[in-house]
């Protein structure tokens, strides 16, 4: 087993932009002294299971004892797979479990990885419960990959979520993929679970994790695996840097949203004013000749009833051109927040106006904003319009 050690990647925290944790990796040392992955054995189905399991606990206990001597401020994140787990019976001693005691290292330091495609969801869920009350804390790894069963995200409830670096670097490039690492980072801060970035290489890919919520970050971007610890303060000077870049682009991209809804909120009061000045036969059949011309970003507006029943058709401008729609009225947009939304902040606010948060547009499949106001006591007024990604 001499061969065969942990080298440990660095887990930066955006935050301080300091080195926080280490991701123990499984390496061999060849007779020639170069060292490659020790991944592919246990993907070998030739190679002996027990030998491959005894391997493994020779190679975790290696990197349990290496964190002993790191400040009691770093963790150390272990890859346990769910094989393992349902090796043991029920009532077995948790080999990790009696390294760290014996070894004298806070439990609390140790971040249980678990992958997602393989293994019994009940088996580990108690294996789960059996490190959490020795104070360890639990991370799915390699979220994106394999399977993505959610349910496991539910039975586990794990305090870390490690993005796929394939699902991730896919995501960058837009589409699905981003809406879905979007969706999967909003899911974990609604259940206080911290995610981690891994395969971050470029500085583009450090905006995305940030721009997603992760608070840690894991990649080549700072340091590969390396056979021993770098210093905590190694990457400070490097994160500064990117937060900086960061949030510069940020503030530029705000600035512009905040130009488009100004924009957009002045053609909002224009219809506003055209409709209240209309009578009640003219806005049930409306003159389209007659409309203030749409703003470059404008799709569609419409009035509802407050009860949500749309009453008017949507009225579009493509191509210069008015467009009507009837076969939205009648429809009911109860369910739709923008409309709750400009019910409430008309009742208990100065405010008569809202702006909903982005939403992706059916027809165009782009990003759209919907601007919602008070017509009168009995209708709201919405303009929905396409806003920078």
């Amino acid at each position: 087993m001499d061969a065969y050690l942990p080298f440990f990647q660095p887990i930066v925290s955006v935050p301080s932009g300091r080195i926080v944790g280490y991701e123990a990796l499984a390496r061999q040392r060849l007779p020639d002294d170069r060292i490659v992955s020790a991944g592919p054995l246990f993907s070998d189905p030739s190679i002996d299971k027990k030998y491959l399991l005894n391997l493994d606990r020779s190679i975790r206990k290696q990197a349990i004892s290496a964190i002993s001597n790191m400040p009691s401020n770093t963790f150390l994140t272990l890859n346990v797979s769910p094989e393992w787990i349902e090796s043991q019976d029920e009532c077995d001693c948790i080999p990790t479990i009696e390294m760290v005691k014996s070894l004298g290292v806070d439990p609390a330091r140790i971040v249980i990885e678990i992958t997602e495609e393989h293994g019994n969801i009940s088996a580990i869920k108690r294996f789960v419960k059996r490190y959490r009350e020795q104070g360890m804390r639990v991370a799915i790894d390699d979220f994106g990959a394999g399977h993505s069963e959610l349910n496991r995200v539910v039975a586990i409830e794990p305090d870390l979520l490690k993005l796929d670096m394939r699902f991730f670097k896919s995501a960058i490039e837009g589409g699905i993929a981003n809406e879905a690492v979007r969706a999967i980072t909003y899911m974990a801060e609604r259940t206080g679970c911290e995610v981690l970035c891994e395969g971050v290489e470029n500085e583009q890919e450090f905006h995305f994790a940030v721009d997603c919520g992760a608070t840690l970050i894991q990649g080549y971007l700072f340091h590969p695996a390396n056979e021993h610890f770098i210093p905590k303060e190694d990457t400070v000077t490097k994160v500064e840097k990117y937060r900086h870049d960061f949030l510069a682009k940020k503030v530029q991209q705000e600035s512009n949203h905040i130009q488009s809804y100004r924009k957009n909120l002045l053609y909002v009061h224009a219809i506003q004013h055209f409709l209240s000045e209309a009578s009640l036969s003219e806005q049930n059949n409306i003159d389209v000749s007659r409309l203030p011309k749409g703003t470059s970003d404008f799709i569609r507006f419409y009035v509802c009833r407050r009860d949500g029943e749309q009453l008017s058709p949507n009225y579009k401008y493509v191509y210069n051109q008015w467009h009507v729609d009837h076969s939205y009225v009648g429809l009911n947009w109860s369910g739709r927040p923008y409309l709750y939304q400009t019910i409430a902040v008309s009742s208990t606010m100065s405010k008569s106006e809202i702006c909903s948060r982005p939403y992706r547009d059916h027809g165009s499949k782009r990003l759209c904003q919907t601007i919602g106001v008070d017509l009168d006591e009995q209708r709201i007024l919405f303009v929905d319009y396409f806003c920078y990604s």
